[in-house]
């Protein structure tokens, strides 16, 4: 059974840096904080406003709230590298996006490569995209959201050191459960790169392996995952001999759901012109405004034939926005007012898709092939690819491991 302790995070320091522009090469840190973390637990911090020797400007200011005034009479760097250096010890560094600190770091000081060459480094954005995949942003804020980690002052170097270690404190819940095959899996993407984790998947794979942990998938979360079919099931008796009329009209069924309906004439032409065209067989074309009522008009008429005909219907998108407003919201809501049975499902092109056969070669020959942080994106589908039913990249994950799409 992994722990905090046999994987080496026992104890360690969170890091973040504030500067004054993004480019490591010529901007400055501003500010750097340092939160060492024991047992889970934040413990006491180390943090400095650094005197730039430049002049930051006012988006700098913005974004963190730090004034040229405030910097004016600090240290430079030089002055605090030794109590910095000092603070943080040989502990393992955690951060969010580290790559970013950890290059004004290695501009800034003098034995950078011997002080981090040989430490655990862990990159909490990257181990989110792992192991909380079915978020839909990565930034430190929305993921303390997520995790229910209060934000009091984002963007000052304290606050979201602290954070980074809260965060990585809440994915090693998920981070010990890891099984042997996933973290080898992980492993293969990244052992060629010096890459944050990669020391941590390290120490997972060498705990499991003297464990004699036994190679499964490890338990799958289903409310992750969003389902490509969805079968809607009815009285047939209610609602048998609808017709359009009766959904549209002034007292229709549509008046009793929306507050504000109005009768519109061109919706129900519209409607009615489908409903004709599918019973006769024929080729419509035809162009609709904003603000008709499209969407109602068609699925209406489609469903409504298909009903009387048992017919398929296709519904192609130009957008998948439309493609899930249709299926999650527009459909369901369509076929409770006609109270009809139906099975729906979503149907995308195969650049919508992982392939796992040119997944399969890209890792086999990773390090010709792809640089350090496609090699991290890489690594960031090892859990989702075992918990996908539909290999949708756009979708999370569901209840059994997916061998061909």
């Amino acid at each position: 059974m992994l722990s905090i302790e046999s994987i080496g995070l026992s104890e360690f320091i969170a890091i973040d840096l504030e500067t004054s522009g993004l480019n490591s090469n010529k901007d400055k840190i501003i500010e750097i904080s340092a939160y060492r973390f024991r047992n889970g637990k934040p413990v006491n911090s180390f943090t400095k406003l650094v005197n730039p020797e430049i002049q930051i400007n006012s988006t700098t200011t913005q974004i963190t709230g730090i004034t040229n005034q405030m910097l004016v009479n600090q240290p430079i760097f030089g002055d605090i590298e030794n109590e910095f250096l000092l603070f943080i010890d040989t502990l393992p560094i955690v951060g969010h996006n580290i790559m970013f600190d950890l290059s004004f770091l290695e501009a800034n000081i003098k034995n950078y490569y011997n002080v981090f060459d040989d430490r655990m480094v862990c990159d909490t954005f990257y181990l989110s995209k792992i192991y909380a995949y079915h978020l839909s942003s990565f930034s430190l804020s929305s993921l303390c959201k997520s995790f229910n980690i209060p934000v009091f002052n984002a963007h000052r170097a304290e606050e979201d050191a602290k954070n980074s270690g809260l965060l990585l404190v809440e994915l090693s819940k998920n981070i010990l459960k890891t099984n042997l095959y996933t973290a080898q899996r992980i492993d293969d993407c990244i052992s060629s790169y010096n890459v944050p984790n990669k020391k941590l998947f390290k120490n997972i794979i060498k705990c499991l392996i003297d464990e004699n942990d036994n190679v499964e998938l490890e338990e799958i979360d289903e409310n992750k995952m969003k389902n490509f079919s969805s079968y809607y099931d009815y009285d047939e008796s209610i609602n048998e001999n609808i017709t359009i009329d009766d959904l549209f009209s002034e007292n229709g069924l549509l008046s009793k759901h929306f507050d504000s309906f109005e009768v519109r004439e061109q919706q129900i032409k519209f409607c009615k012109d489908i409903y004709e065209n599918c019973h006769n067989n024929l080729t419509m074309v035809s162009e609709a405004g904003a603000g008709l009522g499209k969407s109602y008009a068609y699925l209406f008429a489609a469903l409504l034939y298909s009903k009387n005909n048992s017919s398929q219907i296709i519904i192609s998108t130009n957008t998948h926005n439309l493609q899930n407003q249709l299926f999650y919201k527009d459909i369901p809501f369509v076929l409770d007012i006609l109270k009809q049975n139906c099975r729906t499902t979503i149907i995308k092109g195969m650049n919508n898709y992982i392939c796992l056969t040119r997944l399969e070669e890209i890792i086999s020959e990773i390090a010709n092939k792809l640089n350090h942080l496609e090699a991290l994106e890489i690594a960031s589908l090892m859990i989702w690819i075992n918990e996908t039913l539909t290999g949708d990249i756009s979708l999370g994950g569901g209840n059994n491991q997916i061998k061909h799409y």
